[in-house]
């Protein structure tokens, strides 16, 4: 359908004080499906119609017919819409549609015309005000734009709400490098976006966004997994509309996971445009292993998985003093470790900790290195990439220790414990450490 068709930018016309037409070109914010903003149960129909009117507009600029792209994009002076397509599209009936129309007229002063036709179509045509409104992002300018259009309270509502909800911008080139700096300032509130976000996946139900929040849970903090519990509890009891505060909880939750994924599979640029002159041809070879279990490592990690990952954090750095021996893990030190496993794999994060004793930073260091120190980004890389060939054996720091000083010095390796099925689990074996 026309409205429903996603436009990545189109030029549109409005009349301006004068009466003569102006052009301005317009895109999605964020590159959003702006029909995903027709139909927003806790916003006025005013938004909806509001996106609806500049998406029909995109589209005629852009298709010659539905389905025939023109050869170059044609700004439209009017583009017809019927109340009946209206009601479905915003979901409200045709007699609050014609209510609808007429409160965008007398807020941005369009030109809405009956056709001739019997049962025609309403003709929409844009005036200045829309434009604008188009460029307006801070809330003192809004308000200029109230008192400049002396707008009726009645309306004042719908304007604001239109306000935050509109998914429409001008194109870069059409924005002052001020109205540039409003914008990036407007979208980077929390509000917005949620919104956006919300708009990304609005046919998403609640029970498919919790399973989603589910699959990628030990990214949560304790009190977003006890967010995530409430909101599961709600919808096993058969609930399949959130009050609004749990909707926009579980859209928070979404959009945190999303941005974490996205932040972390985000490529790397330049390293992979300048690689370190330090690898040796076996050091190179190990980057190709471990770029193969990164492929693998796409998932989320086992709670046997992390044990290992610990008894071996354990079992390497027992003795040194420079790394805390009676460390406990918290729930974000797990979440951390999930995180490294995910972007590396299993097998690449015990390979850096048997490194650990060949870096001289651990040795020299001026604080207690740590595990929640060690599970970044950066440490991991830092090891990855420099010229350490081999895996330490642990094995040798009981022998270096008995050299120093002719005390024998017997560890026994922290095993790991059978019936780790869940994160608790292993937090419990490990900050017990009774057989080690």
């Amino acid at each position: 359908m026309t409205h429903y068709t996603h436009i990545e930018k189109a030029p549109l016309k409005y009349y301006d004080k004068f009466g003569e037409f102006k052009k301005v070109t317009v895109e999605p914010i964020k590159k959003v499906q702006i029909s995903n903003a027709f139909d927003i149960s806790f916003v006025r129909g005013a938004v909806g119609l509001f996106n609806f009117m500049i998406s029909r507009m995109m589209f005629w600029s852009t298709y010659e017919k539905p389905g025939i792209k023109r050869h170059h994009q044609i700004a439209q002076e009017f583009v017809y819409i019927p109340a009946h397509q209206i009601g479905p599209a915003i979901n409200r009936c045709e007699s609050q549609s014609y209510n609808i129309i007429r409160s965008l007229e007398r807020i941005f002063d369009i030109k809405v015309e009956r056709a001739h036709e019997k049962h025609g179509a309403n003709t929409f045509t844009l005036s200045h005000r829309v434009n604008e409104f188009l460029h307006i992002f801070t809330e003192e300018k809004l308000q200029a734009f109230i008192q400049k259009y002396n707008i009726d309270a009645l309306d004042v509502y719908a304007l604001r709400q239109i306000y935050n909800y509109r998914v429409i911008k001008p194109t870069d080139k059409n924005m002052s490098l001020e109205e540039q700096k409003e914008f990036a300032d407007f979208i980077a509130s929390q509000k917005h976006k949620n919104f956006l976000h919300y708009c990304s996946r609005n046919n998403e139900s609640p029970v498919k966004r919790a399973e989603f929040v589910e699959d990628h849970q030990e990214l949560l903090s304790d009190t977003q997994l006890n967010q995530l519990k409430k909101i599961k509890s709600m919808l096993a009891s058969g609930i399949t509309k959130l009050a609004n505060h749990y909707h926009w909880a579980l859209v928070k939750l979404q959009q945190f996971i999303s941005s974490k994924i996205t932040f972390k599979t985000k490529p790397n640029k330049q390293k992979q445009e300048t690689p370190s002159l330090a690898n040796s041809e076996s050091n190179k070879k190990e980057t190709a292993q471990h770029k193969a279990a990164t492929r693998v490592a796409q998932r989320k990690p086992e709670p046997t998985e992390i044990a290992e990952i610990l008894a071996a954090w354990f079992n390497v750095t027992r003795g040194q003093e420079n790394i805390s021996q009676n460390e406990n893990i918290t729930n974000a030190t797990y979440n951390a470790i999930c995180n490294q496993v995910k972007l590396h794999g299993k097998e690449t994060i015990i390979s850096t900790i048997n490194k650990v004793t060949g870096l001289h930073a651990v040795s020299s260091g001026s604080r207690k290195m740590s595990l929640n120190y060690f599970m970044t980004s950066q440490s991991i890389q830092i090891i990855l990439d420099s010229n350490i060939h081999d895996d330490v054996n642990p094995g040798w720091l009981d022998g270096w220790l008995a050299r120093l000083d002719g005390t024998e010095i017997n560890h026994t390796p922290l095993k790991i414990a059978h019936n780790l099925s869940s994160k608790q689990d292993v937090m419990n074996w490990f900050n017990n450490k009774e057989n080690a």
